[in-house]
């Protein structure tokens, strides 16, 4: 899989506020001996870069390694997606 995770720091304001967010969650994962799945990290971006219309998610790194990213409206509502890696991503809701 090619990924051109770095076409997001050159983009929107939006995809170089998630460029950032990748690199500190990099960094911070570096820092506690944890890591980004690549293949997570490319699937993320290429979905990103698919798709500029969305808004600014939350982003978290999950304890396998995979990208999470998750847009709230409240409580006890909100979407996520997990970047696996794999064919599919996971998506998670709570809507009221």
């Amino acid at each position: 899989m090619s990924c051109a995770w770095d076409e997001l720091s050159t983009n929107t304001p939006r995809d170089r506020q998630i460029a950032a967010r990748l690199i500190a969650l990099s960094r911070d994962a570096f820092a506690e001996g944890e890591h980004i799945l690549p293949v997570s990290l490319c699937q993320l971006t290429a979905f990103f870069l698919s798709h500029p219309d969305l808004t600014l998610p939350r982003i978290t790194l999950t304890p396998n390694g995979t990208l999470r990213v998750r847009w709230m409206r409240g409580a006890g509502f909100f979407v996520a997606i997990e970047f696996t890696g794999r064919r599919r991503v996971q998506l998670v809701a709570e809507i009221p």
